[in-house]
């Protein structure tokens, strides 16, 4: 049997651990590959753009989060996501990941939480 370093954290630390991780994303957003997707609160938009190898980016896609407002539209935008010639499984868990903080920004819970629990269509403008 061997003998591991387990790190043990407090449910408190967990918790800081996890605001802190989203701050992060939603300051910087999310680099997978040659994508850089982050969220624009200002017109509540997920942006998706890809960057040349010279550095130049280009908007590759553009979610309106305001139509995403029930969990059929969103797996409708998943659905185009994947259907990218470029699309990776780490493109749309990077999606998933962004989508889930910017529904804790929104309304105080994460992307499961917002959808399956809440049978009336989403407001993101409240």
């Amino acid at each position: 049997m061997s003998n591991h370093n387990i790190q043990k954290y407090t449910i408190a630390e967990l918790q800081q651990m996890e605001k802190l991780e989203r701050e992060s994303i939603l300051k910087n957003g999310i680099t997978v590959g040659e994508f850089h997707l982050y969220y624009q609160p200002s017109n509540l938009t997920i942006q998706i753009d890809k960057i040349s190898k010279t550095g130049l980016r280009s908007t590759r896609r553009e979610v309106d989060l305001e139509l995403c407002s029930t969990s059929s539209d969103v797996l409708e935008d998943i659905y185009c996501l994947h259907n990218l010639a470029d699309s990776t499984g780490e493109l749309l868990a990077a999606f998933l990941t962004l989508f889930s903080v910017a529904c804790i920004e929104n309304f105080g819970g994460g992307n499961h939480e917002v959808f399956f629990r809440n049978p009336e269509k989403l407001n993101w403008k409240k």
